[in-house]
């Protein structure tokens, strides 16, 4: 396990950015609250002094980040054809279900793999229409984030540790623990990082259902 946030990671003082999140509702999907606590319950006596655990309300999967571009400088009406373009693009990704787990620990994270974004998937459906509207409103440039195969992180690495020997008791002890992630809508969020704790926390923007709907600013 090495530290999350390095210098490469690290956001300038003061600095936020935008992003698209899918926030899970842990009192809707209550396999999968479980499922995050019992990772943490696994890996905190152990592992506790080189993981910040994410909190319950802090969890995401990211789909995009606006790249390059603070989120200050994003004008109200940039934003508002941000969301009006992903709202117009998600009218025809119908809402799905997911699988979450089992937890795995990397090099950087302990997190818990989300299935659906193979070629055909609603995941990468969905993926389309935010990088899209991504593009079609900030530009290409605005796409240098690449953010990987989707996962919430439920615990980011601050220290030096031996990922085997968590992997090894995630194995053990939550070996192919699943439970389902239930995406109804994508979440806008304003997000500041906080690198001292390793920590992302955010103000919602705009919640934008994957059917047909009104936004819920």
């Amino acid at each position: 396990m090495q530290r999350f946030i390095t210098d490469a990671r690290r956001w300038a003082p003061g600095i936020r950015k935008l992003h698209v999140y899918i926030v899970p509702d842990l009192t809707r999907d209550i396999a999968l609250h479980d499922l995050v606590a019992r990772t943490r319950s696994v890996v905190r006596p152990a592992f506790g002094h080189c993981l910040a655990e994410v909190p319950d309300e802090w969890l995401h999967a990211t789909l995009r980040a606006v790249a390059g571009v603070p989120s200050a400088d994003i004008s109200a009406t940039q934003r508002a054809a941000f969301t009006s373009a992903l709202t117009d693009g998600l009218a025809a990704v119908p809402a799905f279900t997911s699988i979450a787990g089992p937890p795995m620990a990397t090099t950087t994270a302990v997190l818990l793999d989300v299935d659906g974004d193979h070629p055909g998937g609603p995941w990468r459906a969905m993926g389309a229409a935010v990088t899209a509207a991504i593009a079609a409103v900030f530009g290409d440039a605005a796409l240098a984030m690449d953010p990987g195969a989707p996962h919430l992180t439920v615990g980011y690495g601050t220290a030096e540790e031996d990922s085997g020997r968590i992997q090894s008791l995630l194995r053990k002890q939550v070996r192919s623990a699943r439970a389902t992630l239930s995406v109804n809508e994508v979440h806008v969020v304003d997000v500041a990082q906080n690198a001292a704790d390793s920590s992302y926390r955010w103000e919602t923007v705009a919640r934008i259902p994957l059917s047909a709907g009104a936004v819920v600013a």
